[in-house]
């Protein structure tokens, strides 16, 4: 259960907190002005929202995958 919970958080504020705020909001009008912004608006954070999704299945797949999860006691 502890590394599902890291690779849930570690994707959600590694990739799709700063992913969505770079395609959500315009120059000059972002929370950070470290982050690139292109001010896509709401169709930027739900495209962030996929990319997030897709990597999250990918690596929940890869990890079911390895059958790691098997060897877990309940």
């Amino acid at each position: 259960m502890r590394v599902p919970a890291l690779i849930f958080f570690g994707l959600a504020w590694g990739v799709f907190v700063p992913l969505a705020h770079t395609l959500s909001f315009a120059p000059g009008q972002g929370w950070f002005d470290v982050l690139p912004q292109f001010g896509y608006g709401s169709v930027g954070g739900w495209t962030a929202l996929l990319v997030y999704v897709v990597l999250l299945a990918v690596a929940m797949h890869l990890r079911w995958r390895s059958g790691v999860w098997q060897r877990i006691r309940l």
